[in-house]
């Protein structure tokens, strides 16, 4: 987990992202409300390790993330106090423990794909990351590939989870 040592900017807080949808980045920590709405998403989509029998627990790492200045930390997409989709910054992935920090947890809601979301909410990330001093992030995917290449990430590596083979991705800053 490289970080730029001659970075001076100082964290800033993330603005408001307003679109002809008025669609909203914001902190987790600014809505704990949704919490138990993103733990029910995040059991459906990764339920080998949210569900029932996986070893995670999706309640406790949302509860962890509740974070503006440092790991891990998740921004959510609100419109109209309806949540759209999150995504996580984290230090560590199960995989490539030596590499980080990761991006994680890209996910928004089935009917608000395709409108721009996701990559609302990948710029917010790649942005705090950077305000953070790191001069590098890493994401792993099966689903993101297209919008990994449209912000320029560089596939670096597969990986196995437990949901099958996934990319391995990097941007440098």
């Amino acid at each position: 987990m490289a970080r730029k040592t001659t970075q001076s900017r100082g964290f800033s807080r993330p603005s408001a992202i307003v679109s002809n949808d008025m669609v909203q980045m914001k902190y987790l920590k600014e809505h704990p409300e949704y919490i138990s709405e993103l733990a029910r998403w995040f059991e459906a989509e990764w339920a080998p390790y949210y569900g029932l029998e996986g070893p995670g627990d999706a309640e406790k790492d949302l509860q962890a993330s509740l974070n503006t200045d440092s790991l891990p930390l998740t921004f959510i997409a609100i419109e109209q106090k309806q949540i759209l989709g999150t995504i996580s910054l984290k230090e560590k992935s199960i995989s490539h423990d030596h590499l980080g920090p990761w991006l994680a947890a890209l996910l928004v809601g089935d009917k608000y794909q395709g409108k721009g979301i996701e990559r609302k909410l990948l710029i917010e990330a790649e942005q705090q990351a950077r305000n953070l001093g790191f001069d590098s992030i890493y994401i792993s995917t099966q689903k993101a590939k297209s919008l990994l290449d449209l912000n320029k990430w560089e596939r670096i590596d597969t990986a196995s989870s437990l949901r099958g083979e996934v990319g391995v991705y990097r941007l440098g800053f």
